[in-house]
């Protein structure tokens, strides 16, 4: 789901990271090309308790000022019912500790319901369904978040969001050969409702049962 958070948590036992790499720089106002990182892992078990995931966001990654701005994450999540339920809870937090430019920035906090299921019956399309709310999702105010997720094929997967002042729509594609490993293709304001439209391209990869802690 590209362009907003979910209701689910990373398994205990997984790490992941991505690179992303964008047209344009929004908070600065500029055109010019930038990107970020992440890498974090899942602990616990959201089936039977509380997940976490934590992670370690670095916002810029020019050479002339790799690292110099970011902050942590951390997200608790718990699926509910049965497996055949599918419904996810989750409340992350941003912006924790952030430094440089991230530092002017307030902790944000979101709320988020995910359910996952088939078009069509148990052999259709998977799909995924996301409604939440934002702290800061809409200029600074509280804000709805949602989205939907279809799995076209066995690897490529698109989808549409709201996050809260604008829509994304996104491709996502796994690598075949290469497990746990996707890139995302993603149009960020698409409309252009806040003069912010810009492409996005993430490369991803998920390990799990990294270090003996999955549930």
């Amino acid at each position: 789901m590209q362009g907003i958070g979910s209701g689910t948590v990373a398994p205990g036992g997984t790490i992941f990271g991505s690179v992303s790499g964008t047209d344009r720089r929004v908070d600065s106002g500029s055109d010019d090309v930038d990107g970020s990182l992440s890498l974090g892992a899942g602990f616990g078990d959201a089936a039977t308790g509380i997940g976490v995931q934590a992670s370690l966001n670095v916002t810029s990654v020019e050479d002339r000022d790799f690292g110099d701005s970011g902050y942590l994450s951390l997200k608790f999540g718990h699926r509910f019912g049965d497996p055949d339920l599918n419904l996810h809870a989750a409340i992350g937090f941003d912006n924790i500790a952030a430094w440089g430019d991230a530092s002017d920035n307030s902790i944000e906090t979101t709320v988020a319901l995910t359910t996952f299921g088939y078009l069509g019956g148990a052999w259709g399309k998977p799909y995924m369904v996301t409604l939440g709310v934002g702290s800061d999702a809409r200029d600074g105010d509280p804000g709805l978040i949602a989205g939907f997720g279809l799995g076209l094929t066995e690897y490529l997967g698109a989808s549409i969001s709201y996050s809260g002042d604008y829509s994304n729509i996104g491709l996502g594609v796994k690598v075949p050969g290469a497990k746990g490993v996707s890139v995302a293709l993603t149009c960020n304001d698409v409309f252009d409702e806040e003069d912010s439209r810009r492409a996005t391209l993430s490369v991803s990869f998920a390990l799990k049962n990294a270090f003996g802690l999955g549930g």
